[in-house]
């Protein structure tokens, strides 16, 4: 009986593991448009105020254009490329720089900025 109800658990975790990983690669090819905005002014902040994430906190980013988006097969799991370009706008909606940027989404849905 106890053998059984271990062999059970141990299926059971293999088989909601598999499903949450069949979901999480679908969401590495797939974002939206506020997705990618939100991961880039991220990135933006990191590189210009990692130690004040609110320095920022009303800036925009406009006029998103995808460039490239490559998805790599890796063990364990995919990731995928995104090429990205956008303009940032700050409070008074005044234009400040272009952004470029190349982001990583991997199979548990993070974006990791390059």
């Amino acid at each position: 009986m106890k053998k059984t109800a271990i062999v059970a658990l141990v299926l059971l975790i293999v088989a909601v593991s598999l499903s949450i990983g069949w979901k999480c690669e679908a969401e590495t090819e797939e974002a939206s448009v506020t997705e990618v905005s939100e991961a880039l002014m991220r990135c933006y902040i990191l590189q210009h105020s990692p130690y004040n994430p609110d320095a920022f906190g009303n800036f925009t980013v406009k006029d998103l254009q995808i460039g490239n988006k490559t998805t790599l097969d890796l063990i364990g799991g995919k990731i995928t490329v995104w090429q990205v370009k956008a303009k940032l706008y700050d409070a008074n909606d005044q234009y400040v720089e272009d952004l470029q940027q190349d982001l990583m989404k991997t199979g548990f849905g993070e974006w990791v900025c390059q």
